[in-house]
């Protein structure tokens, strides 16, 4: 029998090789440019193997040649930008693996290699185990740690909860571990789906968090009482009429996965919803919307 071909993944390889002009940053803040030009270029994941060097990966060649020219019109004087093809060889396993458990608030997001120890019932935290892979959201991001938080703050017992690009599943699996009805998890990304899927059955929610694979014009998702998007700013303010319409009187949407600069901008795109509640770390933001 023929050796299966090994899989390639499309990637950029993003190199600083001049001295950064006075209107770039520090070091850390050109990270943060970094990620702000490739908001909404459906980067899958970022590596950082070198200071100043980035390996930045793509699900497809489409994604990363329409990511190139965003990087080469940003970075061309100072950064070379260079495609490449990164056999997959576990690169991303091997990316997340030091990942360890992560306390946020009442939970503890938790690969399997790294469970907390047992503790008496009425001290145990809500423990989420997460299984690295394709889909983000293993709860170290500051994205996702401030939509745990904002969840924690919402009473979605007996509720109706959807997770727009679920990733990992993390954020739905929080929610049915606080008491939720139902939750519909929807991303458009496959490998996103299987880790959202198994990461599910690992934490036993299968019989209230169910998994699609949609977007939200294929999703025909009746509207709920929690919304969670932790998206990008692009994808929230594209989609920010559909995203309000899914939101019952009462209800709240969760929305996160963009900075501090661009928060102003993003909560004018719900004109409809009220701001309840407002949290950021590190420069990233997440706003809780109450739709009256």
């Amino acid at each position: 029998m023929a050796d299966t071909p090994t899989r390639l993944w499309p990637a950029i390889e993003l190199r600083v090789t001049q001295a950064l002009p006075a209107a770039f940053p520090p070091a850390w803040n050109f990270d943060e440019r970094v990620a702000l030009v490739l908001d909404g270029l459906e980067a899958t994941a970022v590596e950082q193997p070198a200071d100043l060097t980035y390996r930045i990966y793509f699900s497809d060649a489409a994604a990363r040649l329409t990511a190139s020219a965003a990087l080469a019109r940003e970075f061309g004087g100072v950064c070379a930008v260079t495609l490449v093809d990164v056999a997959d060889e576990g690169w991303l396993q091997k990316v997340q693996s030091t990942l360890g458990a992560i306390g946020v608030g009442r939970f503890v997001v938790a690969p399997p290699w790294d469970l907390p120890p047992d503790t008496p019932a009425d001290e145990a935290p809500i423990l989420i185990v997460i299984e690295p892979s394709m889909g983000f959201g293993t709860g170290h991001h500051e994205s996702t740690r401030l939509c745990l938080l904002a969840l924690e703050t919402l009473d979605v017992r007996k509720r109706r909860v959807l997770d727009v690009g679920t990733g990992s599943g993390v954020l739905a699996i929080a929610a049915a571990r606080l008491g939720a009805a139902h939750v519909l998890a929807i991303d458009v990304d496959p490998d996103a789906i299987a880790s959202a899927h198994d990461n599910v059955l690992r934490n036993g929610v299968s019989g209230v968090v169910e998994v699609r694979r949609a977007d939200l014009a294929t999703a025909a998702a009746d509207a709920v009482d929690v919304v969670l998007a932790n998206l990008t700013a692009v994808m929230l303010m594209g989609h920010a009429t559909v995203l309000s319409g899914l939101v019952v009187p009462g209800g709240s949407l969760v929305a996160s996965g963009f900075t501090s600069d661009q928060a102003s901008t993003l909560i004018g795109a719900f004109p409809e919803l009220e701001t309840a509640d407002r949290r950021s770390e590190n420069g990233w933001e997440c706003v809780v919307f109450r739709r009256p």
